[in-house]
């Protein structure tokens, strides 16, 4: 796939690249890019970390899944669509397989309610 073709958007997802004392994690992009390429990223991972509503994860749900994970609500950053480019065109990051339509909305919906995810993050869900 040419570099023109990759579209981040609601759904994409990749997965950072283990360093000492940084596991890799399943990230979902939960938003696609507002009018200044922001987009809305979102950690999945085995830990729970701070969560005030809890969305579980089971091997099967995506095929970087393996054992019971979590949607780190506490983990949430709002970041730029071209970064995420960046990080893939350096290896730092990889793409892996989209979200499901159900995950994602799962994903989204808690997103939404929580009280740990601020108002900037929020916005871009709309």
């Amino acid at each position: 796939m040419a570099d023109r073709e990759l579209v981040i958007g609601a759904g994409f997802t990749f997965v950072n690249q283990e360093a000492p004392g940084i596991p890799s994690h399943l990230w979902v992009v939960a938003s696609d890019p507002d009018a200044a390429g922001r987009v809305l990223l979102v950690s999945i991972s085995s830990q729970r970390g701070e969560i005030d509503i809890e969305v579980r994860f089971i091997k099967g749900d995506h095929p970087f899944i393996s054992r019971p994970s979590f949607l780190r609500v506490d983990k949430v950053r709002v970041g730029q669509a071209a970064m995420v480019e960046e990080g893939l065109r350096k290896h730092v990051i990889v793409r892996s397989r989209d979200a499901t339509a159900e995950m994602l909305s799962r994903a989204v919906q808690a997103l939404r309610a929580s009280r740990l995810v601020s108002a900037e993050a929020k916005a871009l869900l709309r």
